[in-house]
């Protein structure tokens, strides 16, 4: 049984994200008489892992969390998806079920293109074609998921390359100085991307300040070298973003 979902007014602020600004006005509207704008409260599903994809969800506002079960039944949460993001393209041009499940962290509006009118114009439209191939190469899906719950690197190191993830997606490239963004997530989901227990994570934030990696206040957190907390995570340093993404 499908979540509940509000559809709100579609208007022309919606294709303003890639890949859509490629698109003729004609092309606009004409994807917009099928498109739908979906609003999605807190914790509810967006789509769930093993159901047919039948369509493109763009992010226009919130933030989604996808996480993937396995075999075993063990929750493996490897992504949070911000506003300007594209989700199901894997599954959708794969003609697979969905690999993951998708999760508003908190209220979320989605924009739904569905497959059939999305098909149509990428015979028409070679530019869009090209475009979305640009977010299928750049999008590295689960990667990141090993390295922040493998038991070989130690917590604190794991939250360090999870703030260098969120920065990336909330506040685009690194630099090399002090760099300040709002967090995008709880604490508890923290706790489930990097595979702690909750109450853990406040310990290992105390950890990154004493050793003046970071300080957070409140759900803004500050880190005044991310050179050294890039050396500190012991992981590569994040590829820079997209402008695609």
């Amino acid at each position: 049984m499908r979540e509940e979902q509000s559809a709100y007014r579609e208007g022309p602020e919606i294709w303003a994200h890639p890949p859509w600004k490629v698109l003729s006005q004609d092309e606009i509207v004409a994807l917009g008489r099928h498109s739908e704008v979906q609003a999605f409260e807190r914790h509810r599903i967006i789509f769930r892992q093993g159901e047919r994809s039948r369509g493109l969800y763009c992010i226009l506002q919130g933030d989604v969390l996808l996480d993937h079960l396995d075999e075993e039944r063990n929750h493996t949460a490897f992504r949070i998806a911000v506003p300007g993001d594209l989700l199901g393209f894997r599954s959708l041009f794969a003609e697979q079920p969905h690999a993951a499940t998708a999760r508003a962290l908190r209220r979320c509006q989605v924009n739904f293109v569905p497959e059939a009118p999305l098909r149509r114009l990428l015979e028409s439209n070679p530019r869009l074609s090209g475009e979305l191939l640009k977010i299928v190469a750049a999008d590295p899906g689960p990667t990141y998921a090993p390295l922040l719950r493998s038991p070989w690197l130690p917590a604190a190191s794991r939250l360090a390359h999870l703030l260098l993830i969120l920065h990336r997606q909330c506040a685009g490239n690194l630099g090399e100085g002090e760099v300040t963004y709002e967090l995008p997530v709880s604490m508890g989901s923290i706790a489930a991307l990097i595979g702690i227990r909750r109450e853990t994570v406040s310990r290992l934030f105390q950890q990154l300040q004493n050793a003046g990696l970071c300080t957070l206040q409140g759900s803004r957190i500050v880190i005044p070298s991310s050179k050294r907390l890039i050396e500190y995570s012991g992981v590569v340093r994040p590829r820079k973003r997209e402008s695609t993404q």
